[in-house]
């Protein structure tokens, strides 16, 4: 076998370039793919449902914004005003905190309660995301120039009813710069248009200037006087099947007073984001199947090649005791060096990526879907590699 490998180097150096070419490409793709799914899975029954999408631009109110008495601070208060059977809220709490100037800062911050929590959850740094316990307040944040970290406990000002109450909260996780959030407003104007996208935006202390804190809402609400939690930003909202057209109308504009900015209807957004996922599979796929054909016709062409420079091997073997299915034995072998080979060199191609500028470009995300692309990858070369020997044992007559 190791003949046949150095009669045959340069083209098996050939399928193993093409081939390491072909995993690389194909982990690409599949992660950028996984990595898009990855913020639609956690709420696709909402998306998949007969609902609304909803963007607040302002916090939800019935009456005047600046009366805090008419802030719509629960689902159960807005589900009074509306038809929908279930609803996904984000909350905005007013915090501040003392960062040596006069006032004090007042950063980004959002709470969820404990579905969303369990739904989904943002890349993180460092620490862990919110846990079920509502004896103390955990917080999870950016990060920030206050020099906080996981495990400090700190403390900040929680807007209440005309007043602020100091909170003392531990800080249990750190966001990745870059993270998508859930109930980030993100404009509409944007490239890929009207899908599941809006409902989360990527946050940059760098590009923001000041942190995000995030909180439990059940948490908040223990506390007393209870801090206002207005819904602010995104909103899922579900409804029964056969709902009709004229009601979720009459909601969207009751919505629309209560500082909505936009709404849409939840199938359309679906729909468009399908489409979105779809095309990213599209933009790569062409490229995969033209390389992997060229690895499979290479892998045929090397294994025939080498069937046939070794048949007078084969002969002696054969008369030595040998069975053909046996000798094509040997060439599978090869294949495997090769199909081995590969894969390592394709795993020392997307290993580095993490610590390098590429990264910024390209993310591999290391799961089940990934391993089962790369192992049909490696199934097709070596049932390629092996069908060309076969056929031309089976069509040789041994002397």
């Amino acid at each position: 076998m190791g003949k046949t490998l150095r009669r045959n180097m340069a083209l098996q150096l050939l399928s193993i370039l093409q081939m390491t070419a072909v995993l690389l490409l194909s982990a690409v793709m599949v992660s950028a793919v996984c990595i898009r799914y990855q913020t639609y899975a956690p709420f696709a029954d909402y998306f998949e449902s007969e609902g609304l999408f909803c963007k607040f631009s302002t916090p939800a109110h019935d009456g005047d914004l600046y009366d805090l008495q008419v802030r719509i601070t629960s689902a159960e208060e807005l589900r009074t005003h509306i038809s929908a059977a279930s609803m996904l809220p984000a909350y905005e709490i007013t915090t501040q905190v003392d960062d040596g100037s006069e006032y004090g800062e007042i950063p980004y911050a959002l709470s969820y309660d404990a579905e969303i929590i369990q739904r989904y959850q943002p890349k993180l740094k460092s620490g862990q995301w919110f846990s079920d316990s509502v004896n103390e307040i955990e917080l999870v944040i950016s990060e920030n120039d206050y020099g906080w970290n996981v495990g400090d406990v700190v403390t900040l000002q929680v807007g209440a009813q005309e007043t602020m109450i100091p909170v003392a909260a531990k800080v249990v996780g750190v966001l990745e710069d870059g993270a998508e959030v859930f109930g980030m407003f993100r404009s509409r104007d944007q490239s890929y248009g009207d899908i599941y996208k809006l409902t989360y935006d990527s946050f940059d202390f760098g590009a923001e200037g000041k942190p995000l804190l995030l909180f439990s809402y059940d948490a908040i609400a223990e506390l007393e006087p209870m801090p206002i939690q207005s819904i602010y930003s995104t909103l899922l909202l579900s409804y029964p099947e056969g709902i009709s057209s004229e009601t979720l109308k009459q909601d969207q504009q009751t919505l629309s007073k209560m500082g909505c900015a936009f709404s849409m209807l939840l199938p359309e957004m679906d729909k468009n984001s399908k489409q979105y996922l779809a095309q990213q599979l599209y933009e790569l796929l062409p490229i995969v199947v033209v390389l992997l054909i060229l690895v499979l016709v290479s892998s045929i062409s090397s294994s025939a090649l080498a069937t046939r420079r070794r048949l007078r091997d084969y002969a002696t073997f054969y008369l030595c005791g040998m069975q053909w299915k046996q000798c094509a034995a040997v060439n599978f072998c090869q294949a495997v060096i090769a199909a081995v080979a590969a894969g390592i060199l394709a795993l020392f191609g997307l290993l580095p990526i993490k610590w390098t500028p590429l990264s910024e470009s390209f993310l591999i995300l290391w799961n089940g879907y990934l391993i089962a692309v790369l192992g049909g990858m490696f199934l097709l070369y070596l049932l390629f590699s092996m069908l060309m020997p076969l056929m031309m044992l089976h069509a040789a007559s041994p002397p």
